[in-house]
């Protein structure tokens, strides 16, 4: 039997808990996998521990294979009802507030920090206070970033909301389509469509030909940036996965196979993992053409079947309600988006108290976690930055949904009455009931325990920019000058120092030789 919309039913009709389940644990696994490149060892990012871990490149290779393809794919899901139950402009003023007005914002403050942060400790800065870089931020012409342009004159960034410019775009994109399909009248088209391309070659041939392709040609040329220009390599495999999210809603046969082939998927995942760690580590199968075009084959093979293998055991094992998802899946987008400030401020606040290598990831993960939570509770209560950080009211207390509700972002779908419960009874009791409310005060102190922290951070960062400062202005006039030398002479000029770098020199040779 199917539901309205051309979804398939499983345990009760339109019920697809498992789209909620998928969207809370892949955003949760993002969430984990930026406190591990703090981490992780020889992987560039913003700041990094002084606590790294080569090992813990085989954990974070294994997750960066699929994860933000699966949430493209979610996305992909979505947008297909949206499509269907919405017109023009309301199907535009959803992807504007959801997506393009939360990333406006970020990018004019929520990433702020972490750029000032990540200048800091890399020694960028000179006597800049926090308000000082934020101000000159903003200002497009300002000297302190003429070397740090992003987008023509311009040096604004995104850091980690890069995923919301590339929905939006995607997602004019398939309206466009649509628009199109209604124009020629190509309804028909899907029918079509899983009658000639067969269950098994639609959902795994296509999408790793493609895949394979997309790495063969692009990789190289055009490696992962998330500036989206260029990014062609990432809008191949990304793009795919969101089509094929569309695809699954409007032919619910293929969705259907997907879990069916849950157990060879997983089994050939595993395989395939293990084939690509064998590469990752030097490893290779041979010189030559065939043996290079092998190897991109089980690279660019492998997320994918991760991801078929993931949704088809998220079918059978979570296509159930569940108070706790419902509640984090009204708040995903503000975890997503507070997420790495988040890190990077804890994870400069923590460092000097040298915790160690097991104390210190253990109290930032679970300190990140608190404050995500705590932000949400707050900003959901407060209209216009709740839109800035794409909370819906009505979504905030969704505990469960179907495919339709995924695709409106947890709003109600246009064909209910208002008297319509979308919660389950005791799922709603749970969460209008005292128990939340009790939570209120605590995620109140937990946000404010935030700000001071964060208060914290900045003063500490302003304090390693001043006593650093003048040993940066010296370091772009003596490149070969050793960072500790330059520490040194950057110190003295700050104190009132009136000795000349050539005097400090012969003054410090002299002190070594005796």
């Amino acid at each position: 039997m199917i539901h309205q919309g051309g979804v398939a039913e499983t345990t009760r009709p339109g019920r697809r808990y498992e789209l909620d389940w998928l969207r809370v644990l892949a955003f949760g696994l993002l969430i984990f996998y930026h406190i591990g490149m703090y981490y992780v060892s020889d992987w560039g990012w913003h700041v990094k521990s002084q606590h790294q871990s080569e090992w813990l490149q085989n954990i974070m290779l294994w997750s960066s294979q699929w994860r933000m393809s699966l949430l493209f794919l979610i996305s992909g899901c979505a947008v297909a009802f949206l499509l269907q139950k919405m017109r023009l402009w309301s199907f535009y003023w959803s992807r504007y507030t959801r997506l393009l007005l939360p990333l406006i914002f970020g990018m004019a403050v929520v990433v702020v920090p972490q750029v000032y942060a990540e200048m800091a400790t890399q020694g960028r800065l000179v006597d800049v206070g926090y308000w000082q870089f934020w101000l000159a931020y903003l200002d497009q012409g300002s000297a302190l970033f003429v070397d740090n342009k992003t987008l023509g004159e311009w040096h604004v960034t995104w850091n980690h909301l890069w995923f919301l410019m590339y929905i939006y775009v995607y997602s004019v994109a398939a309206w466009s389509v649509r628009l199109l399909f209604k124009l020629l009248n190509l309804a028909g088209l899907w029918p079509l469509i899983e009658k000639r391309i067969g269950p098994v070659l639609m959902i795994l041939g296509v999408p790793i030909a493609l895949l394979s392709l997309n790495g063969q040609l692009l990789y190289e040329s055009y490696p992962s940036s998330n500036d989206f220009i260029n990014d062609y390599f990432n809008h191949g495999r990304y793009f795919m996965a969101f089509v094929m999210g569309i695809v699954f809603v409007r032919v619910p046969g293929y969705w259907r196979r997907v879990r069916q082939l849950r157990k060879p998927m997983l089994a050939a995942a595993f395989v395939s993992y293990a084939i690509v760690l064998f590469l990752f580590h030097s490893g290779e199968f041979g010189s030559g053409g065939f043996a290079q075009t092998l190897e991109n084959l089980f690279w660019s093979s492998n997320g994918w079947l991760w991801i078929l293998a993931i949704c088809g055991w998220a079918q059978c094992l979570l296509n159930k309600d569940n108070a706790v998802i419902g509640y984090l899946n009204g708040g995903v987008y503000c975890y997503y988006i507070l997420h790495q400030t988040v890190i990077i401020a804890l994870a400069y606040q923590l460092a000097p108290l040298d915790l160690g290598p097991v104390l210190e990831p253990i109290c930032l993960a679970v300190l990140t976690l608190l404050m995500c939570l705590g932000g949400y509770e707050v900003l959901r209560r407060i209209p216009g930055l709740r839109m800035c950080f794409g909370i819906t009211v009505k979504r905030s207390t969704t505990s469960v949904i179907d495919l339709q509700a995924v695709a409106n972002n947890g709003e109600l779908p246009s064909n209910a009455s208002k008297n319509d419960s979308y919660c389950s009874g005791s799922i709603g009791r749970i969460l209008r009931g005292s128990v939340i409310m009790k939570y209120k005060t605590y995620a109140l102190s937990t946000v404010l325990a935030l700000l001071a922290l964060t208060a914290c951070t900045l003063q500490e960062v302003q304090k390693f920019s001043y006593n650093t400062g003048s040993a940066i202005g010296c370091r772009h006039k003596n490149d070969n000058l050793p960072n500790q030398e330059q520490l040194d002479f950057g110190c003295r000029q700050k104190q009132g120092d009136d000795m000349s770098y050539e005097e400090y020199i012969e003054i410090r040779n002299e002190t070594d030789t005796k």
